[in-house]
């Protein structure tokens, strides 16, 4: 939801001077994932977070294959939530979409890197490279999978901006 909340700042673009978006979710189509999170939602409100997170592991590691440590990192970003709070996200968002057209993100003329991954339909890595595509210093770097930036806690995203930070830094 950042990255699209960060977008939807697009009218301003004088008071930004770089745009750091991750798994961008949300553009000018619906997501295609809307009934998962309209299901969790309702699974998070019917059996609460923490029944849920276990059913979850189960379905990761069932379906998806997920190692323990995957399914691990997962509950602690879910668990750092609070349910209701959870719960109204998930069933607010699921219906975002944040453009007419993505052609309106070509105002924004800052330096901007976008971080994707492959086979993640909540964060569609077409809709990354749509992005990139129409915005005039866009950057787009990839991740081998959503996991990837699970299991690094962070600091594989952080070493991606940081470079990226860098190089501007540098350019100044």
């Amino acid at each position: 939801m950042g990255a699209a909340t960060t977008l939807l700042f697009h009218p301003h673009p004088h008071r930004v001077s770089a745009l750091l978006l991750t798994g961008p979710a949300f553009g000018d189509e619906p997501n295609p994932e809307i009934p998962s999170l309209h299901n969790m939602a309702s699974e998070i409100g019917h059996y609460g977070l923490e029944e849920y997170m276990r059913l979850s592991a189960q379905r990761l590691r069932e379906n998806w294959g997920a190692s323990d440590e995957v399914i691990e990192a997962v509950r602690e970003m879910q668990s750092s939530h609070q349910q209701n709070s959870l719960i109204t996200a998930l069933d607010t968002v699921k219906d975002w979409v944040i453009f007419d057209e993505l052609a309106e993100i070509t105002q924004l003329t800052m330096p901007i890197c976008i971080i994707a991954w492959p086979n993640d339909s909540l964060h569609p890595i077409n809709l990354a490279y749509r992005m990139c595509e129409l915005l005039p210093h866009g950057k787009l770097e990839t991740v081998p999978s959503v996991a990837h930036v699970f299991l690094n806690h962070g600091a594989l995203v952080g070493e991606i901006y940081g470079r990226f930070l860098e190089t501007l830094t540098v350019n100044q």
